[in-house]
């Protein structure tokens, strides 16, 4: 149960983060949701640009839910923070695996390579106005959520 907890925390990251390993890796059947948005460009009104998301990102921590969340598993995912350049890199840093790799915005949908991971890249969906980058992760009969805000 704990370790998938702790999966369900950092595997957006973890995912970007770690090197080629176990710990890496998603647990087998788990299924990346995007809760809000699609891949689709925004409404009229204005287009989501690479620029209303580019920036310092931390975890929205009120905002995600996870369940069976230890004490532990909050004070790390309050010190996570995920960088996204201008550049079309990030860097995540605030994790015991800190790393770096690519992302691509497409619409609402925000995906990230790592630079060493050969996990599936995790997909995030984000809020039309760029505030907010959502991942949602099912495993079995257990969802997570983990909300990003601007640091």
């Amino acid at each position: 149960m704990k370790k998938l907890t702790l999966g369900l925390i950092v595997l957006p990251l973890v995912i970007c983060a770690c090197s080629k390993s176990e710990d890496a890796m998603p647990a087998t059947g788990s299924t990346p949701v995007a809760t809000t948005g699609t891949a689709t460009p925004p409404a009229t009104g204005g287009a989501l640009t690479n620029d209303k998301i580019v920036g310092m990102w931390k975890v929205d921590v009120a905002a995600t839910s996870v369940p069976d969340m230890t004490a532990d598993n909050k004070k790390e995912e309050e010190a996570m923070r995920m960088e996204l350049k201008a550049d079309g890199t990030f860097a995540v840093s605030g994790t015991k695996k800190p790393g770096t790799g690519t992302w691509k915005l497409d619409g609402t949908t925000l995906s990230m390579k790592s630079d060493t991971s050969g996990a599936a890249p995790p997909t995030f969906s984000v809020a039309e106005d760029g505030s907010t980058l959502t991942f949602s992760q099912t495993q079995g009969d257990k969802s997570a959520k983990i909300v990003f805000v601007k640091a």
